[in-house]
Parts: C-alpha cells; structure tokens; sequence
C-alpha cells in the first residue's frame, strides 16, 4: 500500500512542476524529472500488477487530492 508519506512526498514535487507558471523553467523541468524518478520506487513496490500508465495516473489522482486537503 501507497503510504501517507510516499503521497505527500509525491504531491510536493508533483506541485512544483504541474502548477509552475514558466512551463519551460529548469526548476519545472527538475520537478518533473524528479517526481517520475520517485514514482518508480513505489510502483517497484505496489504497482507491478498494473499497467505503469494506469499506476501514474492514480498516483498523480492522490497527489491532487492531498494538495486540495492540504
């Protein structure tokens, strides 16, 4: 199971590059990077089951849930 800290982890980075207002910014482009890097630790773990696209979809869904609850 996807823990607490796995999302909000996730959420933090996914913020940083999916609301950032310079699309083009090497600050967004590093947070993208970095959130599909740490996406694959957990889906090594929980998500070898499922198609990878299906997995990133629902853990891009937590992360925008976590981010309105927090």
């Amino acid at each position: 199971m996807i823990g607490g800290d796995d999302i909000a982890g996730l959420a933090e980075i996914y913020d940083r590059f999916a609301n950032a207002f310079e699309r083009t910014s090497k600050d967004r482009l590093q947070a993208r990077r970095k959130f599909f890097a740490r996406l694959e630790m957990p889906y090594e773990r929980e998500g070898r089951g499922v198609a990878y696209d299906g997995f990133r979809f629902e853990m891009v869904t937590r992360c925008k849930e976590y981010l309105r609850k927090n």
